[in-house]
């Protein structure tokens, strides 16, 4: 096939498209590449990425489908509209999209690549997350390929026993590397501490909370503004909590923004508390413009941060030791400065959006060839 005549047609499927690093990625891609790709979408009419998709690619070239549930008529339809359109490649990402598009994919003869966003096993029981796994290895089966956001994610995916390693590509996340501003907190102030979040099981507020209580024992915790940025299901809750254990006047709830390059630029540092990731999108955007990143020791954090010289790890049962962490980087401007230069450094050097799409387009190329 002439590359240069015969752009890919690839629908991309992803059941979520509220707020998230998952439907942002989508984003961008769609961004990156349209005009190189003639990209189609299949989501649900979330607040705010259906908005946004649409935008770029139009009206007709999308189809709903349920949020985060399986539908056999939305299946069905989605089938329909895949042949309708003649599209070459169907491309989901996460596992509720891989629902769909792997048995689209056998069904209608179409190839299909999926991206993982990370593996879901934490939040389920024993018997789920063997079923869970088990549909995995199945699924990967009817896959032309399969995308790892980070090196941990492959490890895990292959851990696991889901695919071997020929058949996953490791295409790291990226984010807007060319920024020319960069955090500049005021350290005889309170200092903001940054989280962005969609308040769920594995973003784990409830450990942000913990390492706040941690602080405030030790009578530390007026030294910071903990601001949550973000929304989602869980956020009434947390703030209840909050609330209730009279934290309030230490935290922020920012909301949803498009634009959070305000809070990254008044920062001290970003603190992720996520129980797993693929890839974190909010800590790269973070370290691209200098903040540095105190993060749990988790699939994907690990990926990113670079421990005693970009920010630090911690055990995800232990927030005595991350309140540690932000008291000694506090303490010490002179280090903040150098994690910030190396953080900056590091995220322009390695993760770069741009980087990311020309990654898949090859892939999409590739799979179309073989």
């Amino acid at each position: 096939m002439n590359r240069a005549e015969n752009k890919p047609r690839v629908l991309l499927i992803t059941s979520r498209a509220d707020y998230g690093g998952g439907p942002e990625y989508v984003y961008r891609l769609i961004a990156s590449l349209n005009g190189k790709v003639d990209f189609f979408c299949a989501c649900p009419e979330d607040i705010p990425y259906w908005n946004k998709y649409r935008d770029i690619i139009e009206s007709e070239r999308m189809i709903k489908i349920p949020h985060r549930k399986f539908d056999l008529n939305s299946f069905l339809k989605l089938i329909k509209f895949a042949k309708h359109n003649k599209i070459t490649l169907l491309h989901s990402h996460g596992k509720g999209a891989g629902v769909y598009s792997r048995p689209a994919s056998l069904i209608s003869s179409i190839k299909c690549l999926h991206t993982f966003h990370g593996l879901h096993t934490g939040e389920y029981g024993k018997m789920s997350k063997l079923f869970y796994l088990m549909l995995e290895k199945v699924f990967s089966l009817l896959s032309g390929g399969l995308i790892a956001v980070s090196e941990s994610e492959k490890e895990a995916l292959m851990k696991n026993g889901i695919a071997p390693e020929s058949k996953i590509t490791v295409i790291q996340n990226g984010v807007n590397t060319g920024t020319e501003h960069f955090a500049s907190p005021d350290f005889a102030g309170r200092l903001n501490v940054i989280t962005v979040t969609r308040f769920d099981y594995a973003k784990n507020p409830e450990l942000m909370l913990d390492i706040i209580d941690r602080l405030n024992r030790k009578e530390k915790a007026g030294r910071f503004n903990f601001v949550f940025v973000g929304d989602g299901e869980g956020r009434k809750q947390t703030e209840t909590k909050v609330a209730e254990t009279g934290l309030a006047k230490y935290v922020t709830f920012a909301g949803f923004t498009d634009d959070v390059s305000s809070y990254y630029l008044n920062a001290f540092c970003y603190l992720s508390t996520s129980r797993w990731e693929g890839m974190p999108l909010s800590v790269l955007e973070a370290m691209s413009y200098g903040v540095p990143v105190i993060a749990t020791d988790v699939t994907g954090n690990r990926d990113v941060v670079l421990h005693g010289r970009t920010g630090y790890l911690f055990n995800p049962d232990d927030p005595e030791a991350a309140a540690e962490l932000l008291l000694r980087l506090a303490d010490d401007p002179a280090s903040w400065k150098n994690f910030s230069e190396a953080a900056s450094a590091h995220c322009r050097q390695n993760f770069s959006f741009e980087r990311t799409a020309a990654n898949n387009l090859n892939l999409y190329n590739k799979i179309l060839d073989n």
